[in-house]
């Protein structure tokens, strides 16, 4: 990577509302269906039939117009949990890897975390900053 494209970074950084988090790392995460989950513990529950999810109406209307007598279907509680899947500098960079990997991606968000007591992290964070100078303008690639 050219020193011009982590001057771009840096002032992407330094200019960046950081949602008042200390040393921020911008997360892209996705969400995860984890199917199995016992009564009692979900209010969330679906039909499950070869891989597919239904509502109790599209199982119905299945049954009735594709299936008479209904075999192999099984009702399963179900939670949706966040899961990584990139860590970025800027709130910009995150928002880029979304739009172009979107359809790559189930139901994608950024998630602001800190990386505190990340020594690591905070010391790269502090270089890239110190690239940046006085300018706050981030630039694109």
């Amino acid at each position: 990577m050219s020193k011009n494209k982590l001057v771009a970074i840096a002032k992407r950084m330094k200019g960046q509302d950081n949602r008042i988090t200390a040393n921020p790392i911008f997360l892209v995460q996705q969400q995860r269906r984890v199917y199995g989950i016992m009564r009692g513990r979900t209010d969330n529950f679906v039909w499950l039939h070869d891989g597919r999810e239904y509502t109790d109406e599209e199982k119905d209307k299945y049954i009735e117009e594709c299936e008479p007598g209904g075999e192999g279907w099984e009702h399963v509680g179900y939670i949706d949990e966040w899961v990584f899947v990139q860590p970025f500098f800027s709130n910009k960079g995150a928002e880029a890897y979304v739009a172009s990997n979107r359809h790559n991606l189930n139901n994608p968000r950024v998630y602001v975390d800190s990386a505190y007591r990340n020594k690591e992290w905070q010391a790269v964070r502090e270089v890239l900053i110190d690239l940046a100078g006085d300018d706050e303008n981030g630039t694109e690639w």
